[in-house]
């Protein structure tokens, strides 16, 4: 089910916390999952335990457009949606 994601999904997320240090704690704290065998997914979402990706959604994004969507889905956990 966990399988590996790409190089740069996972080196978005690592921008993410480094551009972001208030952002880095909440970041490291949600494990990222590979839901590209998950049909219900089919961009990124959080159930407030997990983030998954679908590698396809993210196939045409630069760094700084996943970076983006990682915060937008650790919002989520933060402010408890």
């Amino acid at each position: 089910m966990n399988e590996a994601l790409p190089e740069h999904i996972v080196g978005a997320r690592l921008h993410l916390m480094l551009s972001h240090p208030f952002l880095a704690s909440a970041v490291a704290r949600l494990p990222v999952v590979n839901a590209e065998r998950m049909e219900w997914c089919d961009t990124m979402a959080t159930d407030g335990y997990y983030i998954y990706v679908n590698p396809d959604f993210c196939r045409d994004l630069d760094t700084g457009e996943i970076a983006f969507v990682f915060a937008h889905e650790t919002y989520h956990f933060i402010l408890g949606h």
